[in-house]
């Protein structure tokens, strides 16, 4: 968990000055330091942090004050979807306003999650509570915001593309931009999962990369020299002037989630490498200078940049300062009320006397969008909506586009089908590509039924194909018709795919090289209904709801298990006398106590999803069973397959009171019943498959199942991808047995004290062969077997394999092979043992240099 660290910094102290006076064991932190310890995350704007401490205090509480809280943060974190889900546990029930102001930012999650009408009505309610003047006023810059973006759409000959895996990581991708070798430059933490921090490691920091143009994508992503990427602080917003022989770019650090310093640099391009950057005077100063951008005024070179100035028009506002030669400007001037709104304004970039920006201040389709304004000579235009496709509900920024500007890059936050993502959909920032064709090529495709009617609700797929794999993929649905115009670019390969649920699916493949006229293309796609299966269910008889999953130890309701909840609503809206008993079950491994509240926590969750849609609650009944109702042979003790222990993680209803029976769709909810729930176990061959992660090994080994969430939440497992994980490494070594847990409320466990939990080996070249030793201590009752050690193919390991006594030591030799690694690469060992957690972990990191 990343607050572990900072949590024992804080935390620990207090229980350690108490034991010394006690001569009593240091014991765990108590319920009430963690909630203040929460707060104080919350007020140092360490929201990642902070979130986590507030959800281990709610599974520990049930506190509904803490709702807020996650809500809240799960906006500013941009994981919209849950916060809305937050937000709908306490909102409707808050008869009495305390909570005004989240009003306004649950109507703001609603627009960006597309849900319009609910949205307005929303702000239109906290028009009339808030005496907040500033909020007002932002209300009504909504408000008129989806006013203008009725009846726009995304015009045909204008196509935005995520950028591929060798640019775009899944955590913060940003600032792209054309070098004077054709490379494109661009920021990353160049990490696909989220950063964390324990006590051994060391920070991350965005560095700018670079990659090398590839046919018609790009390379791998190269960092460049310590001289630009400078240690222990954030390098980014990377940024041309026309001739490209100068780079500006900015050097920041952040506290908890807040920019706290930040100045401009410039370094200049030889030929062939770059110069020693120099601080840029005049335009740094006792303020955040950030998002640097050349540019020309009244006929003189000046630099745009974003800042905080003192006398600004509120948050950030975009100002210029004129070139005086050299790394020296004049002093910074705010643009004015023209650009510069009370919201923010943000990565200004100019071309030919067009400067385009983001701001979330003037009207927009939600989140910071982008604009743009021409200069006369003496004033700026008003700002023009860049419209949708440059803009979405969510953060558009860093427009930088060529001169005639059909081409070039905006960042964005937006989900798209393949994209990355270290959290949420929409957590951050990826790089697209913009281009307006020069050829238009519209593809009809009309949906038909096997009687040639039109089949309203269907779902398009275009997925377009570079050298035989999917590049990228949008998809569309149609409410009210059956028709989809479809954009095409020339010169690419695309599949198109026609699909409605319970009909089969129908589709082509479309080649359009060689197109270079505007062209038009229709086909009619059929697709036939599957055999509709049906079944009558009686009172008292149970029905299994196959797709509810949970997060491991949680028991808030996931998107995936929305789809079933909701076909059960739609059964208690057309039954409308209907009562159901609501339960939820787990298999019979682990403690019988732990499993029971589990269940009836899962169970609660379910019954509140449905009551927050307007379900009377006294019609549901959640049960929480736990082990005590298992449906096949696998009873405590007895040995089953992973396939037998999920037939007993379940959930169910049955009706207990009003109709005798109902007709219920099979394959909305019944036949789901054929699909794995959770983790399917892979069968066990002479290797395991690729890319498992350690808790899947140990449930593919039967290590862990649905009832061993609480041994620990999802990050104690580190971000590490194992490529392969051989059998012959899980041998028994020296007559060590796999560790086997008693799932009786009494076990006892070993435990691994590591000397050093990180090892940082610095630079080192693709010939070496660096090597490190975790020595660690057994600190538990029992003795201490591991039984396997696991990290990716480029890692050699060797461990202690015989039993460690309490007290003793053992280690594991860790060499590195680079051979087929480039950049900064971390490596997660874990240890699969006795011990409560099942697995532990260490840490190295490496960054491989191309020069010997």
């Amino acid at each position: 968990m990343r607050t572990k660290f900072f949590y024992l910094i804080s935390a620990l102290s207090l229980v350690l000055s108490a034991s010394l006076l006690t001569a009593q064991p240091i014991s765990e932190p108590t319920y009430e330091m963690k909630l203040e310890f929460a707060h104080e995350l919350f007020a140092e704007r360490d929201y990642f942090n902070a979130l986590d401490m507030f959800q281990e205090c709610y599974r520990e509480s049930r506190d509904r004050e803490l709702l807020p809280y996650l809500a809240r943060l799960n906006f500013i974190l941009r994981d919209y979807e849950r916060a809305r889900r937050w937000f709908e546990r306490y909102l409707p029930r808050d008869e009495h306003f305390f909570y005004i102001e989240d009003r306004f930012i649950y109507a703001r999650t609603l627009r960006i999650l597309g849900e319009e009408e609910k949205a307005r009505e929303t702000f239109l309610e906290f028009l009339e509570l808030t005496d907040n003047d500033s909020l007002k006023n932002r209300v009504e810059i909504e408000l008129v915001g989806m006013e203008l973006e009725k009846g726009q759409s995304q015009p045909d000959d204008l196509f935005v593309t995520a950028l591929g895996e060798t640019v775009n990581s899944g955590l913060t991708d940003l600032s792209p931009a054309i070098g004077p070798d054709e490379r494109l430059y661009y920021a990353t933490f160049n990490r696909r999962s989220r950063i964390t921090f324990s006590e051994d490691e060391q920070p991350h920091f965005l560095r700018i990369y670079s990659a090398p143009p590839d046919d018609d994508s790009w390379g791998q992503g190269e960092r460049m020299r310590h001289r630009i990427n400078r240690e222990n602080y954030h390098t980014g917003n990377v940024v041309f002037s026309r001739d490209k022989n100068t780079m500006f770019f900015t050097r920041s650090k952040i506290k908890g989630e807040i920019l706290v310093e930040s100045e401009i640099f410039m370094s200049t391009w030889d030929g062939s490498d770059w110069g020693a950057p120099q601080k840029l005077e005049g335009v740094n100063g006792d303020w955040i200078a950030t998002h640097p951008a050349p540019g020309e005024l009244f006929g003189n070179p000046v630099l745009f940049f974003t800042g905080n100035l003192d006398g600004g028009r509120g948050g950030y506002d975009i100002y210029y300062a004129t070139h005086q030669g050299g790394n020296r400007y004049g002093t910074p001037v705010n643009l004015g009320g023209v650009i510069n709104t009370s919201g923010n304004e943000k990565t200004p970039f100019y071309v030919n006397g067009t400067l385009y920006f983001s701001s979330d201040g003037h009207p927009g389709m939600g989140g910071y969008d982008i604009f743009k304004s021409t200069w006369d000579g003496t004033r700026w235009s008003d700002p023009q909506n860049m419209g949708p496709g440059f803009n979405s509900p969510f953060d558009d920024l860093y427009p930088r586009l060529d001169e005639d500007a059909r081409d070039g890059f905006i960042v964005s936050n937006r989900p798209y089908e393949r994209k990355r993502t270290s959290r949420s959909p929409s957590c951050c920032d990826d790089i697209f590509e913009v281009s307006v064709a020069d050829v238009t090529i519209n593809y009809i495709a009309t949906s038909l039924d096997e009687n040639n009617e039109p089949l309203i609700g269907s779902t398009v797929r275009v997925q377009e194909i570079r050298r035989g794999e999917i590049y990228n993929e949008v998809s569309a649905t149609s409410e009210q018709g059956n028709s989809f115009n479809i954009p095409l670019q020339a010169d690419r390969s695309y599949i198109i795919i026609l699909e409605r649920d319970n009909y089969l699916s129908d589709s082509v493949e479309v080649n359009t090289v060689g197109i270079t006229e505007n062209t038009t293309i229709e086909r009619d796609f059929f697709l036939f209904e599957r055999e509709p299966d049906f079944k009558i269910v009686s009172i008292n008889e149970a029905i299994r709801l196959s797709n509810i999953y949970y997060d491991f130890d949680d028991d808030a309701i996931l998107p995936e298990a929305e789809q079933d909840l909701d076909y059960l609503y739609d059964l208690m809206i057309e039954y409308d006398d209907m009562v159901i008993e609501l339960a939820s079950h787990t298999d019979a491994r682990g403690r019988p106590s732990y499993n029971m509240d589990l269940s009836q926590r899962r169970a609660n969750s379910a019954k509140e999803y449905l009551v927050n849609r307007g379900i009377d609650p006294e019609r549901i009944r959640p049960v929480g069973y736990g082990e005590t109702r298992i449906i096949n042979h696998c009873h405590p003790g007895v040995e089953c397959t992973e396939e037998e222990h999920r037939e007993n993680r379940r959930t169910e209803f049955t009706i207990v009171e009003g109709p005798m029976e109902i007709e219920i769709q099979k394959q909305r909810i019944e036949l789901r019943g054929d699909e794995p729930q959770g983790f399917q176990a892979p069968e066990l061959k002479s290797e395991l498959p690729t890319g498992l992660s350690v808790r899947e090994l140990a449930f593919a080994l039967g290590y862990l199942n649905d009832s061993d969430s609480h041994y620990g939440t999802a990050s104690f497992f580190g971000p590490g991808h194992y490529e392969s994980a051989k059998l012959d490494s899980l041998a028994k070594d020296d007559g060590a047995d796999f560790a086997q847990v008693d799932p009786g409320d009494d076990e006892k466990f070993a435990d691994i004290h590591f000397e050093k939990q990180f090892h940082d080996f610095g630079v080192i070249t693709k010939s070496d062969r660096p090597e490190y030793t975790f020595e660690f201590t057994n600190t538990g009752e029992v003795d201490l077997i591991i039984d396997f050690v696991t990290a990716c193919e480029c890692t050699e390991l060797e461990w202690t394999t015989s039993p460690i006594p309490p007290g003793q030591r053992g280690q594991i030799r860790a060499v590195y092979d680079p051979t087929e690694r480039d950049g900064e690469q971390e490596v997660t060992i874990d240890i699969i043992a006795n011990t409560d957690p099942i697995v532990k972990s260490a840490r190295f990191r490496v960054f491989i240099s191309d020069e010997e």
